[in-house]
């Protein structure tokens, strides 16, 4: 493993044993490399649980984004529901509107049939 995030305090000691280069580090300096390791390990498991966190914001915003699309689906059927409740009531009106219209002339040529009658019935008598 290569390390080059350690101070220059760290430099080891290095032999040849059988052809092999080694390093050889004082158990200072050993303490010192695995405090840097253990402290690794702790920001890959910083990076693992970021990700994990990430993954779960974008679901969350995935599902977000359906719900929102989902609401402002339903809020244009809402819409075009109260426009086609509104053109009902609007069609309601004006046939209630010529209804009583009907119903006025009737009144009004009965009451003309009933002042005739009663005119007709007096020229009768007389």
């Amino acid at each position: 493993m290569s390390f080059t995030a350690f101070s220059q305090a760290l430099t080891p000691k290095v032999q040849l044993i059988d052809g092999d280069t080694v390093f050889c580090f004082s158990i200072e300096q050993s303490r010192i490399i695995a405090k840097h390791l253990e402290k690794g390990k702790y920001c890959d498991s910083l990076v693992v649980q970021h990700e994990q966190n990430e993954k779960v914001l974008k679901e969350a915003v995935a599902v977000k984004d359906s719900t929102i699309e989902k609401l402002e689906s339903k809020t244009e059927n809402l819409n075009s529901i109260i426009d086609n409740d509104r053109e009902s009531m609007e069609h309601m009106k004006r046939t209630i509107d010529i209804k009583d219209k009907e119903i006025r002339k009737q009144k009004f040529h009965k009451r003309i049939l009933g002042v005739a009658v009663i005119v007709i019935g007096i020229i009768a008598i007389i």
